[in-house]
């Protein structure tokens, strides 16, 4: 953080104190839509820079996590739409829960297995069920944040949370057949 002639080290050590505590679970989250370990990095630092510099703009309500999710939200849209790429939001499940040194390899390969299921299940929802569902279970925000990150209605991130999980367990449940 540069500090500049209206920035006192106070305001700095509030600011860190406000928003570093979340920067691991800003990082994973952008790990889990890019599934680049350096470029959810590079995603968490520009998220950071962004809320750094627009640090007068913030009003203080409680909602340090949803404000820098929102922010992640739209630098990691900003980088894709630069690069006119298309969205992947698959996430591994081994690097989101590390695997301990105990499991033998047959439960790793289980895992894998349950994995790239998961991620060719995740595929299969719109954008919206995806973003809402990956927001829920791997960066562990409730609704009501997710609508704010999200700048959605809640009810609206309710029915699409549910139409996306009703789709998993017809999909996951069909694959176990």
């Amino acid at each position: 953080m540069n500090g500049n002639e209206n920035t006192s080290p106070q305001d700095e050590q509030r600011w860190t104190a406000l928003f570093f505590p979340y920067r691991e679970s800003v990082c994973r989250y952008l790990y889990t839509k890019t599934r680049d370990r350096d470029l959810a990095e590079d995603l968490t630092q520009e998220t950071y820079a962004k809320a750094w510099t627009n640090r007068e703009k913030y009003q203080e309500e409680g909602r340090p996590q949803a404000y820098l999710f929102r922010i992640a939200e739209r630098c990691f849209l900003d980088f894709y739409r630069k690069r006119k790429a298309s969205l992947n939001l698959e996430e591994t499940f081994e690097s989101m829960n590390s695997r301990t040194q105990t499991e033998s390899p047959a439960q790793v390969a289980e895992g894998a297995e349950e994995a790239r299921k998961l991620r060719e299940t995740l595929d299969c929802l719109s954008p919206p069920q995806r973003r809402i569902l990956t927001l829920r279970y791997f960066s562990q925000l409730k609704f009501a944040e997710i609508a704010d990150i999200l700048d959605m209605p809640l009810n609206t991130v309710l029915s699409h949370a549910r139409r996306g999980l009703l789709e998993l367990r017809v999909r996951l449940g069909e694959a176990e057949k």
